[in-house]
């Protein structure tokens, strides 16, 4: 198998609205159901949005794991600040403007996966609109990645997130 070898989670996330800084916007916006990711929240939140979204995902065992490899959990980015964390456990942050974080969940794995990806969109931000061409929410792809430990090692890769 070449390394990494990627597994793809894309698809329908379910989303929740965890914080809202104007919750008396009108019309009323949807606090919850799916989006694809990676995905552009302007239809459904509005690209004035402010707050802290949730994205959930749920997910089998990835196939068989030989003892030289690990997986790593991979997001490609979000428009604002987020957080990543794997069955209920905090991998850490994901640092916005687009920029990738990655993290090691090897040794999190279940037979049935959860994964959340909390994205936060301050107050204070400029509000961007569809016609500057600014995507806001989880903007980037998530996937896991199957990697060859020996392999990182004698190249000098990373095993822990350095985000």
């Amino acid at each position: 198998m070449p390394y990494p070898h990627p597994i793809a989670l894309r698809g329908k996330w379910e989303y929740e609205v965890l914080t809202q800084a104007s919750p008396g916007e009108t019309p009323p916006r949807p606090r919850s159901g799916e989006l694809q990711v990676p995905a552009d929240w302007h239809a459904i939140l509005g690209a004035d949005f402010r707050g802290v979204v949730r994205f959930r995902r749920r997910c089998g065992r990835p196939g068989q794991l030989d003892p030289h490899e690990r997986l790593w959990l991979v997001c490609d980015g979000a428009s604002a600040w987020a957080e990543l964390s794997f069955n209920g456990r905090l991998l850490g942050r994901v640092p916005g403007a687009c920029q990738p974080a990655e993290f090691d969940v090897t040794d999190q794995l279940q037979p049935r996966n959860e994964i959340w990806l909390d994205v936060h969109s301050e107050d204070g931000e400029t509000a961007p609109t569809v016609e500057q061409g600014i995507r806001r929410g989880p903007v980037g792809g998530v996937r896991f990645e199957v990697r060859d430990v020996g392999r990182m090692k004698e190249e000098g890769g990373r095993l822990n997130n350095g985000s």
